[in-house]
């Protein structure tokens, strides 16, 4: 037993899998064994390691709870706040990570989805090796890196999150296939590329208070803007005449590419934004974030999540908005907006779309009517 700032704390490592008490859930929380959920009842403080998920399928919800590491070496705090390892279908939610080397560290595990936790860490709040098709959105994370995604990971979607420390995310070890979009990045690097990480698409991002927005260190060929009107990234040491953005023609768009930076070989034309925003959030309109729940939807239609009756009905309510909001009719475009969640809500209640999709649905539509005040 260890003292952890006045705190007497005993190492050891949960472990949730399915069984009929969750493995450890029971101790600390509440296990429903009929959806494979444990929800986290209270705080933990660990000396080294948290939690090991060792079931596929589980979902593992923090509940807005903490889990704090406490074994600090020379080099920072050690462990691994929540471990996968050759794990599929598991969602991680809701939960607050605190003091361990990695946050949530994914290894040889697929098919994930990782949701509005927050994860402050000595090396990196997310860290996924050798694993593909997670889904990492709307997380809170700071770390040396804050998302670092490398060895043949692969078509994993970032999105959404707020990321901070040293490296906001690295790109390493041949991953490839990865999206990046709709984050918020702070860091002396915006992004880090090395090691034949390559065919990674970059896109619609702010970078924020960066020295170097791409910094690449190996060689890797990847995609920092999509055709327009989607376009690239915003990147605040390129915004202004002054810094090379120049937008003549009022697209919002810079006229000039924000090209990536090699220390020895100078600019990379092979990571390059070729559609640099010229100011943040740019892709923002309420429009086109109308126009992008749409396609929220249709993209969940083919992956099941959501019945096609359903994906009929709702995308009916959103093309009514879409009118609305045409003709400049704001408060009716809200109340449409409105009304569109609550018919979410109760769908996913009938059993005709899943809790994670209406999840993501509701964040994105409730981000619109933020966006027409």
């Amino acid at each position: 037993m260890v003292l952890f700032f006045g705190l007497a704390t005993t190492a050891m490592a949960y472990s949730i899998r399915d069984d009929a008490t969750g493995g450890d859930c029971t101790q600390i929380g509440v296990w429903d064994a009929g959806t494979k959920t444990c929800t986290l009842a209270t705080n933990l403080y660990n000396s080294t390691e948290g939690f090991t998920i060792d079931s596929d399928g589980i979902t593992f919800d923090g509940n807005g709870h903490t889990i704090t590491g406490g074994l600090y070496t020379p080099w920072g705090p050690g462990g691994v706040g929540v471990s996968l390892y050759y794990r599929t279908g598991v969602t991680i939610k809701n939960l607050n990570v605190v003091g361990f080397a990695y946050g949530i560290h994914l290894d040889h595990s697929n098919g994930n989805r990782l949701s509005n936790n927050t994860a402050q860490e000595f090396y990196s709040g997310i860290m996924l090796i050798f694993s593909n098709n997670n889904t990492v959105i709307r997380n809170t994370i700071s770390g040396e890196k804050g998302i670092c995604i490398a060895w043949w990971s692969l078509n994993n979607t970032i999105a959404d999150n707020v990321l901070s420390g040293y490296v906001g995310i690295a790109l390493e070890m041949f991953a490839s296939g990865n999206i990046l979009t709709g984050n918020t990045i702070s860091g002396a690097i915006g992004v880090a590329i090395r090691e034949s990480a390559n065919a990674n698409t970059i896109y619609n991002n702010n970078f924020l208070n960066s020295e170097w927005g791409i910094l690449c260190l190996l060689e890797g060929a990847n995609i920092f803007n999509l055709d327009m009107p989607v376009g690239g990234n915003y990147w605040n040491n390129y915004d202004t005449p002054e810094e090379g953005c120049n937008d003549a023609n009022n697209d919002g768009f810079c006229d000039a590419p924000y090209f990536g930076w090699n220390p020895d070989l100078g600019f990379r034309a092979d990571n390059a934004d070729y559609l640099p925003w010229a100011k943040q959030d740019g892709w923002l309109t309420p429009e086109k974030m109308i126009d992008n729940v749409i396609a929220q939807i249709n993209m969940l239609l083919g992956s099941a999540s959501i019945r096609e009756g359903t994906a009929t009905s709702l995308n009916s309510t959103l093309n009514q908005a879409s009118a609305q909001l045409e003709k400049g009719n704001i408060q009716a475009t809200a109340q449409l907006l409105e009304a569109f969640i609550k018919q979410v809500q109760g769908q996913v209640n009938g059993g005709r779309i899943s809790i994670d999709a209406a999840e993501d649905l509701i964040a994105a539509t409730q981000q619109a009517i933020n966006k027409l005040q």
